[in-house]
């Protein structure tokens, strides 16, 4: 096993020289930085790595961060956000320990592990835990003076939050719509839990007052993420022809397809009779019949956001300082594809 004294024998240095290059404090030492750039090709080269278990032991700190992951039901979007926040590690010397939590209400059994870990940040990602629960996780990260960040979770499991722009994101997929000429247009919304679906059906209502569109009676429905409920909500939607809609926002993509299955069913044609548009770029949505024109939520960013945070943060822990709260936006783009087209004229 190469040593920090092998490295330093190496390049004639002493050890107190490299072991401040390779931890970060060469600067206020005043070692240049081509010695600096010598010190790590050498370690790089010669195989070194620094003993984490020491280096916790001597300062206290584990560089680890723990990812708390729901899973009732695991997610394409889910690996997305994972996919990044493990990118915005991947350059560091922080490990990463993950748990799946299978109930929110047992969040706590996988905090305290992480506790017991020393973690030195916590990602809570898909989370709906009950009230009573979430108070018992403040007062636990609180007490050992951790950082936390969220996404998708219940709004008051930490104060700071990294979310894609869903309003913004279902103003661009409305915008196309009118600009193709749909004057009708219905949504089908996911639950009244999660912060992505309550945030997306405020942003269909929103976007439909911007655009000077009315919501016609029957043309909003809450299918909570459900098959049977998109299926059931497509029927009563195109029933009538005389108050079907011309196009159709749903609140992910499953959904979207699921919709337009319903659609051929019926007898009609996507998009010739009607358009369809979805959340999340996924591969569900670029394989279905016909590719489904969807709002990107960029969720690799939003993992790679809340954890670019937590290490913010982490790099301060013994200062205890707090990471900004609020909520992050990480901006959403549309891309078209071709479940959608000109409105027909009805009549």
């Amino acid at each position: 096993m190469i040593k920090l004294t092998d490295v330093a024998a190496h390049l004639n240095l002493s050890r107190i020289t490299v072991s401040a290059v390779l931890n970060q404090r060469y600067k206020s030492l005043g070692i240049s930085e081509a010695t600096a750039q010598r010190v790590r090709r050498a370690a790089r080269e010669m195989g070194y790595q620094r003993n984490q278990l020491a280096l916790a032991v001597k300062t206290g700190r584990t560089h680890s961060l723990g990812f708390a992951l729901g899973t009732e039901r695991f997610y394409e979007w889910q690996a997305q956000v994972m996919q990044g926040a493990l990118e915005a590690v991947a350059d560091t010397d922080y490990l990463v320990k993950t748990s799946f939590v299978a109930n929110s209400a047992e969040i706590m059994q996988v905090i305290n592990q992480f506790l017991g870990r020393r973690v030195e940040g916590i990602y809570l990602l898909n989370l709906t835990p009950p009230l009573k629960v979430i108070r018992k996780l403040h007062q636990a990260i609180e007490r050992h003076a951790l950082m936390s960040v969220a996404s998708n979770c219940h709004p008051e499991i930490a104060s700071t939050g990294v979310e894609p722009d869903h309003e913004t994101g279902c103003r661009l997929a409305i915008k196309h719509l009118v600009d193709l000429g749909h004057r009708r247009i219905a949504f089908l919304g996911g639950d009244s839990l999660t912060e992505a679906a309550v945030r997306r059906k405020n942003g269909f209502l929103t976007s439909l007052a911007e655009f000077e569109l009315s919501l016609d009676p029957g043309h909003l429905h809450q299918c909570d993420w459900q098959v049977d409920k998109v299926e059931a909500a497509t029927i009563a939607l195109l029933k009538d022809p005389e108050t079907a809609p011309t196009a159709i926002v749903c609140a992910n993509g499953d959904m979207a397809v699921v919709a337009m299955r319903q659609v051929r069913r019926l007898g009609l044609r996507v998009p010739r009779d009607l358009s369809v548009v979805g959340f999340s770029n996924e591969i569900l949505t670029e394989l279905s019949d016909p590719p489904l024109t969807v709002v990107d939520m960029h969720h690799d960013e939003v993992g790679r956001k809340a954890v670019e945070l937590l290490l913010q943060s982490a790099g301060h822990h013994q200062s205890r300082k707090r990471l900004p709260p609020g909520t992050h936006l990480i901006p959403a783009s549309l891309i078209i594809r071709e479940s959608t087209a000109q409105a027909r004229c009805r009549g």
